[in-house]
């Protein structure tokens, strides 16, 4: 009878583990797939994210890098889903001068020799311009090309940074986990102090 009641509990705590197994594995959120080994004072976890993703799928996200700060972007995955190809653009706005139309001032009146009056031609006194705006996406980094992770010590201004993942189609279609690490390390603060006499 003992043996029956330990079999039964033992029998549950394994379906229990095996549950909770097929669940963390299903479950992104709770896979770190690639952990920094040396995070070199950068902070991960403001921007970084996680998906479940399928095989020839291709996804965009937007990330902001903020100025004077260092980043650091790398994505991974299961090996199920093979090797990610990833880019990085940067959106530039450009602006451009364009001509809109040309204000003419009042027509001269002419009097030829004869005494005739005529009005001649109105001439152009302005030339009014309108500026045309639009974005374009500069591409600053192909994963393909080098290495697996993009790092920039100092950016200029705030950004807005696309990352563009794409997972490599195969024979038979499946699923797996992706991280996205955003790595951020922020300016030292100065301190200003009293000299000691």
């Amino acid at each position: 009878m003992k043996t029956n009641i330990l079999f039964k509990r033992f029998f549950l705590i394994a379906m229990l583990a095996i549950v909770y197994i097929v669940s963390v594995s299903q479950n992104c959120s709770k896979q770190s797939i690639c952990k920094p080994e040396n995070t070199d004072g950068f902070d991960y976890s403001s921007q970084s994210r996680y998906a479940m993703l399928s095989t020839g799928e291709k996804t965009r996200l937007y990330i902001t890098t903020y100025m004077n700060c260092a980043y650091k972007i790398s994505v991974c995955s299961e090996a199920n889903l093979g090797k990610l190809h990833y880019k990085l653009f940067e959106k530039v706005r450009e602006k451009k001068k364009v001509f809109k139309d040309l204000v003419k001032g009042e027509a001269p009146i002419i009097t030829d020799a004869d005494g005739n009056i005529s009005t001649g031609e109105a001439p152009v006194i302005d030339t009014l311009y309108d500026v045309q705006v639009s974005l374009k996406e500069i591409e600053i980094f192909d994963s393909s090309k080098g290495t697996d992770f993009w790092q920039i010590n100092k950016v200029d201004k705030t950004k807005n940074i696309v990352l563009e993942l794409y997972i490599p189609k195969t024979d038979e279609p499946t699923n797996g986990c992706v991280n996205l690490l955003v790595g951020t390390k922020r300016p030292s603060k100065s301190h200003m102090g009293k000299l000691k006499e």
